[in-house]
């Protein structure tokens, strides 16, 4: 048995089976259900996402969900323990308690839509998870999709305000935007969401207490001004996602950035692909952020300031480990792009990152980073930093691939930034890393064949295959 196929079992265990061991009551949602409406079947499930009834649904339950279109917002207000999670899971045909329960039908098992509404997040929700649980970006197929599709825009995922909120997930979950975005339309007021006139994909930003614990996982995030707002986040994860296409609601009211930060402590941003920023990118205002780690992603397809540490402020440490910066030139508000090291830093690293295209606007050492090293730089450019283990090369001519598999700018989706034989020699020589940082986005181990390679990917990695669905598990 491979390594890919032993790490997909075993997240398909974590992910699938919980309806086999869980020993809570099960509960259905079904657009089209006629029956007595109260969940307990999908004969007579509810039929949409505020009729389901959280004082009858204990923490430990799982509540199933049907396949359709729904046009209310599913509010969670549960506050459950690590012993006893709350699931709520999109359906698939091979979970065995649902498919038992009167009504199934095959159909399904298909993908959850919520439409001109959203995920609202009540105060004080703790260990919820929503689980759209399979779906790629590039086959626009996640297990739900929360879509903000009219003219006068909205937050899909928002709140709390206030509030505590602890060990929230959110996995295989589509935030899709509104036409104004990306299309012109209405200004802040009329295109925006509760953030002031910004419309927000994932807007989890309350203005006292902390956000705990919070797993965005395998998202996609797509035309939002601000694609993620986030403050009071403490030990936080935004992995396996693409985020994209942020832009303003045609107003300049608004921010475009990637994610949108202030007052957050050990925010992790791991794996991801991110493209077609124009300007903010992420964007770290106010000071005070401390224990950023930013490492294994690509980001790419993008101008302007991919990342900010917003001048005239005071941050703590950030560690930027193995990651591809690229700017081609053909999307952005400025050229090159650039990484805008403004604020003051009490310390971190910038080391194994190519930055093709990409530059410094102050040099990172000079606002306290320890160290900026092992670093590749293509030649429109030149060297950043004063690392002597950093280099220069040659990227050729644009989206030829010298290095990556394919660079290609006109479908940013068919990008490819895994290596080619050239890249790989050219890549070879990275700084070795301690885990977590020792791991691809494809799970393949940094330095198994003696080379740490520079960027997001080791050469000859690979697509992992998706974790097999509806395994159940017996415990005697």
């Amino acid at each position: 048995m491979t390594k890919f196929l032993r790490v997909a079992i075993l997240i398909a265990l974590i992910f699938s089976a919980k309806d086999a061991f869980a020993a809570g009551a099960n509960w259905y949602v079904h657009k089209g259900a006629s029956g007595s409406n109260n969940g307990t079947s999908w004969s007579n499930a509810w039929n949409e996402m505020n009729q389901i009834n959280f004082s009858t649904v204990a923490c430990g339950d799982t509540i199933w969900l049907a396949g359709g279109t729904y046009t209310t917002s599913l509010t969670l207000n549960k506050v459950c323990t690590a012993g006893n999670v709350l699931n709520i899971n999109r359906v698939l045909s091979t979970d065995s308690v649902p498919v038992a329960a009167a009504g199934w039908n095959s159909s399904f098992d298909s993908q959850v839509i919520i439409s001109e509404a959203g995920v609202n997040l009540n105060n004080n929700v703790s260990y919820v998870t929503v689980n759209g649980r399979i779906g790629t970006p590039a086959n626009n197929n996640l297990g739900i999709s929360v879509r903000c599709t009219a003219s006068t825009g909205c937050d899909t995922i928002a709140g709390p305000q206030t509030g505590n909120m602890d060990h929230l997930t959110l996995t295989y979950v589509e935030a899709f935007g509104p036409p104004c975005i990306t299309g012109g339309g209405a200004g802040p007021g009329t295109c925006g969401g509760s953030n002031g006139g910004a419309s927000a994909g994932v807007n989890i930003a309350p203005s006292t207490n902390t956000v705990s614990s919070l797993l965005l996982d395998h998202m996609w995030v797509h035309r939002f001004s601000e694609t993620i707002r986030a403050s009071n986040w403490s030990n936080c994860t935004i992995q396996f996602s693409d985020i994209d296409s942020t832009r303003q609601a045609n107003s300049g009211g608004d921010h475009e950035d990637v994610l949108y930060s202030y007052a957050n402590t050990n925010l992790t941003m791991r794996y991801n692909t991110i493209w077609g920023s124009p300007n903010d990118g992420i964007f770290f205002d106010f000071g005070g952020t401390t224990g950023f780690q930013f490492y294994g992603n690509v980001y790419y397809h993008s101008g302007g300031a991919l990342i900010t540490f917003k001048p005239g402020y005071s941050f703590g440490t950030a560690f930027i480990y193995n990651n591809i910066f690229e700017n081609d030139n053909q999307f952005g508000d400025y050229q090159p792009g650039y990484f805008y090291d403004g604020g003051s830093m009490t310390g971190g690293a910038i080391e194994n990152n190519v930055f093709e295209n990409v530059n410094f606007v102050n040099p990172a050492t000079s606002v306290g980073f320890t160290t900026v090293d092992y670093n590749a730089y293509s030649t429109t450019v030149g060297k950043q930093d004063n690392g002597t283990h950093s280099f220069t090369y040659n990227a050729g001519t644009l989206g030829s691939s010298v290095l990556f598999i394919n660079e290609s700018a006109s479908n940013p989706l068919a990008a490819n930034f895994r290596l080619t034989s050239k890249g790989a020699t050219t890549l070879q020589s990275g700084l070795s890393l301690p885990a977590p940082f020792n791991m691809d986005m494809d799970g393949n181990i940094r330095g198994a064949n003696a080379n740490w390679y520079i960027g997001a990917f080791t050469f000859g990695s690979s697509s992992a295959p998706q974790p097999p669905t509806g395994l159940t598990i017996t415990v005697q």
